[in-house]
């Protein structure tokens, strides 16, 4: 059974994570969609052009596993610990991409930012289904659908242009400290709030069901390794 989330926030708060949100599905959508164009010179630079459609099939991959996982978790522990841990695996897998030194670590790391932005989304919904009114949650979601919406038209140019300009590597790199301040911000306005989940779980707690978490997921890879070996 999923752990609601204490609707009455402070609108400081509240302000905090609907900017969190957007601007993570933002990222997720930018890096899934706008990355098109960046692919290419990333292909030529690593070599390997022949792993070029797997950058994309892979984020497809560990986007559609962590859905399947973080939805079980979502239901045992409560949305916040794994919209936390995918928001923190999402930016392992950009800083894995823009430093990636072969085409095979760049795939990795595609998978991971699919992972991440995969359990991320999931956690999305349900916050938005706990935390808001139904006058404010129907405007949310308008605005998350919107966050999808955009990379698709404006993402290939842009990422275009940020490669011409500095570099494919810029196309991963160039959102992490944004991501960063911001789930570091939205950290701190739940913890500072007496009803918060992660704080009323208290430390030992949350580090389990982090460790469930991350158990599940390594599960999944597991099963996904062994399907490929098949």
């Amino acid at each position: 059974m999923t752990q609601p989330i204490p609707t009455e926030s402070s609108p400081r708060g509240q302000r905090a994570l609907t900017v969190t949100l957007l601007g993570g599905a933002l990222a997720i959508a930018f890096e899934a969609y706008g990355t098109l164009t960046a692919m290419p010179a990333a292909a030529d630079d690593l070599g390997r052009v022949d792993l070029y459609a797997w950058a994309f099939t892979g984020f497809v991959i560990g986007q559609v596993l962590a859905i399947v996982l973080a939805g079980r978790l979502v239901d045992r522990i409560g949305p916040v610990a794994p919209l936390a841990a995918g928001v923190g695996v999402f930016i392992v897998g950009l800083l894995g991409a823009g430093f990636a030194p072969s085409m095979e670590a760049l795939l990795v790391s595609r998978f991971v930012q699919g992972v991440g932005g995969g359990a991320t989304n999931l956690a999305f919904m349900v916050v938005v289904a706990q935390t808001y009114g139904k006058q404010e949650r129907a405007w949310l979601m308008s605005l998350l659908s919107l966050c999808w919406m955009l990379p698709g038209f404006l993402g290939p140019p842009i990422s275009a242009w940020i490669t011409t300009r500095f570099g494919w590597q810029w196309v991963f790199l160039g959102i992490v400290p944004f991501l960063i301040a911001a789930h570091n911000n939205w950290i701190t306005d739940l913890l500072s709030d007496g009803d918060c989940p992660l704080q009323s779980l208290g430390r030992s707690a949350l580090e389990n069901r982090l460790t469930d978490f991350f158990h599940e997921l390594f599960k999944g890879i597991a099963v996904l390794r062994f399907i490929n070996c098949i």
